[in-house]
């Protein structure tokens, strides 16, 4: 009876260690995506004194707001293994 609940231990440990390592290779490629939409966030942060500048940062804000939206639903899809096609 222990025998089979040490090798059931070693089972989950073994299943723990996998699900870390899966989780490790995500979260670097979603820290850099992140990033990258953050730092052009950040570019976009000055005010514009005019109709035409005004338009021209919301249509650029508008592609990072879509960047980040798109990349959740790629995150969210793959984590229950379902993209659409």
């Amino acid at each position: 009876m222990i025998w089979l609940l040490a090798g059931h231990t070693v089972g989950c440990l073994v299943s723990l260690v996998t699900q870390h390592k899966d989780f490790d290779a995500g979260f670097v490629p979603l820290q850099k995506k992140l990033s990258a939409i953050r730092a052009k966030v950040d570019l976009e942060n000055e005010p514009q004194p005019d109709l035409s500048g005004k338009e021209t940062q919301l249509q650029r804000l508008q592609v990072c707001y879509n960047d980040g939206y798109l990349w959740y639903l790629h995150v969210n899809h793959a984590h229950v293994g379902r993209w659409p096609d």
